[in-house]
This record gives C-alpha cells, structure tokens and sequence, in this order.
C-alpha cells in the first residue's frame, strides 16, 4: 500500500478577492472552495479509516484465538499420559498467550485501533459541521426576497471562512492526540525493550542436564532469582547434586523424580549456602520458584 499524501485544510482567498465579482459568480466559487477544501480532508479521514479498521480488526480476532487457544492448550494437556506431551502443550498454550500479550502492545505501539476510533470520531464530527454548513448557506439563500447584493456575499463569506476554520480545527484536535499517542507508543516501546534486557548480566534460562533415568513420572522446576541489588554469579543445586555455576536470573531443571527436594543457592565457589528451599515435584508439572539472594558481600 502506498503512502497517504497529507491533508491540509486550505482557507478561502481574501475578502479583496470577490469585491469586483459580481454576487452570483462569487457567491457559486465561494461555495465550491469552501465544499472542495471540505470534502479533500474528509475523503483523506475515510481513506485512512479503512487501513486502521483492516489492522486493528485483524489484531483483535488473532489476539481473541491466541487467548482461547492458550486456554485450551493445558486442558487438553490433561489428556495425555507421556511427559514429554503435556509439558509441549503446556508450553504452547504459555506460548499463544504471551503472543497475544505482544500484539495488543503492537497495536497500543502503533495505534491501530485508537487511531481507528480517533479518525471515525473525527471524521463525523466534520461530516455533521458541512451538513450544518450547507443548511445555514441554504436557508440564508431562500430567506432573501430580493436580489442578492455586495453584503449578502460578504456574510456568506464569512460563514464559510467559520467553516473551514472549525474544520482545520477538529483536524488539529485530532493531529495534537495522535502526537500524544505517538509519544506514549514510543515509551511503551522503550519499557517493552527494557523488561528483556539484564542490568548487567543476559537473562536467559539456563537448564540443568537430566539427573533421572527416562521412561519414569517425572516432573520440573523453574527457579527465578532476585537481586536486592546488582545481579551477581552463584552456585545452585537441587538435594545432593554437585553445584552447577549460574549467572542468570532464571535456571530450569527438568526430569525431577516425583516428591520433595531441596535446592540451595551458593555462592559463585559453591562455598557458602546463600539460600535454601524446599518445594515438591507432580507428575508433569512445572514448579514455580522465586528466590531472593542477599547482596554480594564485599
């Protein structure tokens, strides 16, 4: 699709312009400026609108699927018996939500939908001001029982001027809350960028190998650890394991035996226990933990 040429809404030539004219030739090219200048920036708004409508409408039926999808993805989780199975739907149905979440950011970052309300309100508001517009031109017209002479042109004149003004105007109003919806985009967009990025170290899920045979009822964990201050590198273990080597704020482990354990978090030489917590396995299930960690000791 191409670019949109802007919209400019222009005013009528000066008063100076129809004193020689005659009443009839000024009064009928006062009318089709005044109509013309109206009716470009009219047809630009409902050219737009139909973009606007196409791609919020669109991000509204696949946001709508995305949530019954993510809703219904661990249901039917419930109805297999291999592992492997449940945890892959599990994820899927994680999966379409968080997607769903990322397309109404998209369409608050680009202002599909707001932009589709804000051009219909607009628009509307212009229609009904050149219905007014043609009403008030008309009814001074009919009610002049005589020919129409120098000041009947001039106060037609300054009707229109009053309603090309009031149409730049609402033109204006809704250029002022696109820029403030811009702005809002871009800082929307700046937050979204910084949620991903660590301070100091990438955060990425780290995952533990595999410490049970395959073929049992297992299950897993999800650790997420917190900082009261910088991040730092650790050691993290679950029961007796030997402490694997962390800098993450995220760590997974998956085919865990069934039961309770114990995961400890060391420091980075796996010397000292900086925290410790006991949680408990399902079959196919994920355990969600969240530790928090003191501040590197100096």
């Amino acid at each position: 699709m191409g670019a949109k040429q802007d919209v400019t809404a222009e005013l009528l030539p000066d008063w100076d312009h129809y004193i020689a004219s005659e009443p009839s030739r000024a009064l009928a090219d006062i009318y089709q400026r005044a109509g013309a200048r109206s009716q470009d920036i009219r047809n630009w708004y409902w050219r737009s609108i139909q973009s606007k409508r196409r791609a919020s409408l669109t991000v509204r039926i696949l946001t709508f699927s995305l949530v019954i999808l993510g809703a219904l993805l661990p249901i039917f989780a419930g109805l297999f018996e291999h592992y492997q199975q449940r945890l892959y739907l599990t994820q899927a149905g994680v999966g379409a939500l968080a997607l769903a979440g990322l397309l109404q950011a998209a369409d608050r970052i680009f202002g599909w939908s707001s932009g589709w309300i804000r051009y219909i309100s607009t628009v509307t508001e212009m229609e009904s001001l050149s219905r007014r517009f043609e009403a008030d031109w008309s009814q001074y017209i009919l009610h002049r029982h005589q020919p129409l002479q120098q000041d009947d042109v001039r106060a037609l004149f300054d009707l229109s001027r009053h309603y090309l003004a009031r149409t730049a105007q609402l033109q204006k109003s809704e250029t002022r809350q696109w820029v403030s919806e811009f702005a809002t985009g871009n800082e929307l967009l700046g937050e979204l960028i910084q949620q991903y990025q660590a301070p100091s170290q990438p955060n990425e899920s780290i995952s533990a190998p595999s410490t049970t045979q395959p073929g049992a009822q297992l299950g897993a964990v999800n650790v997420k650890v917190e900082f009261s201050h910088s991040p730092y590198c650790y050691a993290i273990a679950i029961d007796d394991a030997t402490p694997i080597r962390c800098c993450a704020q995220t760590w997974t482990q998956r085919h865990l035996a069934l039961g309770a354990h114990i995961i400890k978090i060391y420091d980075e030489q796996g010397n000292e226990v900086l925290a410790q917590q006991t949680f408990y396995v399902s079959a196919a299930q994920i355990a969600e933990l969240s530790i928090a960690l003191p501040a590197r000791s100096t």
